[in-house]
């Protein structure tokens, strides 16, 4: 007697369908979401429950060989063989050429992992893929090589407007692409333009480059992912990659299960800063083979100078509990506690004695980032400072910025200034600081992923030693146990030499 197939387990590029999906599968279902302890719902949930149709779509990532355990009637109907012809029928047929081959073996090796079969049986290439490579090391580079030697149209995804210039500016550096041949999409009229555009004027465009909330606002505003199915549809990309992988990750799981294109996700630090979040996340993207630039035998020389410096403002019991709320430890609390006198004198001359008596020593300059983690304390800080190098007669050139400041108005600052202060939020990712050798931290991280993408910002120069200096408040409890994590998961890691200083 014939075999009873009850349903289907789909699989396209990116999402992968289970049907019929009548009951609730907590072991699918809890290990997409995260849950809201503070308002006891879910925060997120990496599926989409189709009622109308009891369908259940989730990312392809979560291995469909464990679907399939779940499911033995089911049957596994492959789509991805129909997506891979539309790609191949869709790739671009113009030719883009790159200025510069890859500079060392990492880039090499990475663009061998983003040129993989999904297997030797199979011309079909890889549907999905993690790059992760330390900052510095060559993801745009990577990526647009890849683009280019596969005759890719790409959409590239981008969670802030400073990261797509970014992308435009290495396009036009690394290819013979102009400006022009460049589409960034952000905003509702950007896509009402290109919709209007002749098929001929967007075969002209070589690259898409898309604001994550454009497309994210679009959904939610119109309850449906029609629009930007006919927007892929009349761009003809081939391809989408994300960068920063781990920030949007809500906005990456909505535009992967609306489309049936391969996906490329690109992050320094694959991980996200919250447990449960990550939890998530990883689960998300367990099948999708990963490559790191740790995993290579030729592992990249540690070049940071690590100086940790433990201090104690002496906070009474009240002064720590009050810096505590059912959250965990606030730093908005711990900041506002130091800009507070007397503690926030105790604060700026120790501040100062780092910086004059130990950056500056010699008084020869340095390129320095302060960071902070309000702006409150930051702006006390700065005005405080520009009168102090007044009065002591110090020719720096000291400015802020944060995350108001604009893109050109934020590399000016930086261009011409000797003394940057600003916050960690303004400063942990998309920014590429020339000659920065100093960043002097005074925020307690709670997060090692967030720690390292700042620590991230300072690149390896030529003949000069680059240094992280990390001030702990060892009066706090709190900032104790993260300085011990801090030291064992990150510093020890990446760290070229670690000096410890207490006062």
């Amino acid at each position: 007697m014939a075999e009873i197939i009850d349903g289907k387990i789909i699989l396209y590029p990116t999402r992968t369908i289970i049907e019929p999906y009548y009951e609730r599968n907590s072991k699918i279902e809890n290990a997409l979401t995260v849950w809201d302890t503070v308002k006891h719902c879910p925060q997120f949930q990496a599926f989409i429950k189709d009622e109308v149709n009891n369908r259940l779509i989730i990312p392809t990532g979560f291995f469909p060989n464990v679907l399939l355990s779940m499911y033995p009637s089911y049957i596994l109907d492959d789509k991805r063989k129909l997506c891979e012809d539309y790609m191949v029928a869709n790739r671009a047929k113009y030719k883009i050429t790159m200025k510069y081959d890859c500079r060392n073996n990492i880039q090499k090796e990475a663009l061998n992992f983003l040129n993989k079969r999904l297997s030797f049986k199979t011309k079909i290439k890889a549907m999905q893929r993690y790059l992760s490579l330390k900052t510095g090391k060559g993801k745009t580079f990577c990526a647009i090589k890849y683009i280019v030697d596969n005759r890719e149209r790409p959409i590239i995804f981008i969670d802030q407007d400073s990261l797509g210039q970014q992308w435009k500016e290495r396009i036009i550096e690394y290819t013979d692409t102009t400006e022009d041949e460049i589409f960034y999409i952000s905003g509702k009229n950007s896509i009402k333009k290109l919709m209007k555009m002749s098929s001929d004027d967007i075969l002209k465009i070589k690259f898409f480059i898309c604001c994550y909330r454009t497309l994210t606002t679009n959904i939610k505003t119109n309850n449906s992912s029609e629009d930007i199915s006919k927007l892929f549809n009349k761009i003809k990309v081939t391809l989408k990659i994300f960068d920063e992988a781990h920030v949007e990750y809500m906005s990456i799981f909505k535009i992967d299960m609306i489309s049936n294109l391969r996906s490329i996700y690109l992050s320094a630090t694959p991980k996200r800063s919250d447990p449960n979040e990550d939890k998530v996340y990883q689960n998300m993207f367990k099948a999708v083979q990963k490559f790191s630039s740790e995993s290579l035998e030729e592992k990249p020389a540690n070049y940071h100078n690590i100086i940790i410096y433990k201090w104690n403002s002496k906070p009474t019991l009240l002064d720590q509990a009050k810096c505590n709320t059912k959250y965990g430890f606030s730093l908005a609390r711990y900041c506002s506690y130091i800009q507070d006198e007397p503690k926030y004198d105790s604060f700026e001359e120790f501040l100062y004695e780092v910086l004059f008596n130990t950056v500056l020593a010699n008084r020869k300059k340095k390129k320095i980032a302060i960071l902070f983690g309000t702006l409150k304390l930051l702006d006390k800080v700065y005005n405080n400072l520009i009168q102090y190098c007044k009065d002591q007669g110090f020719k720096l050139i000291v400015n802020k910025f944060n995350g108001n400041t604009d893109k050109a108005e934020k590399m000016e600052l930086l261009e011409k200034t000797d003394i940057i202060l600003t916050t960690d939020k303004s400063f942990e990712k998309g920014l590429d600081v020339h000659n920065l050798q100093v960043v002097i931290n005074t925020v307690p991280f709670s997060s090692d992923t967030k720690l390292t993408q700042t620590i991230g910002r300072l690149r390896e120069l030529p003949n000069k030693e680059v240094i992280f200096i990390d001030i702990n408040d060892i009066g706090f409890d709190n900032i104790k146990r993260q300085l011990y994590t801090k030291e064992n998961k990150v510093y020890k890691k990446i760290g070229k030499t670690i000096f410890i200083k207490e006062r």
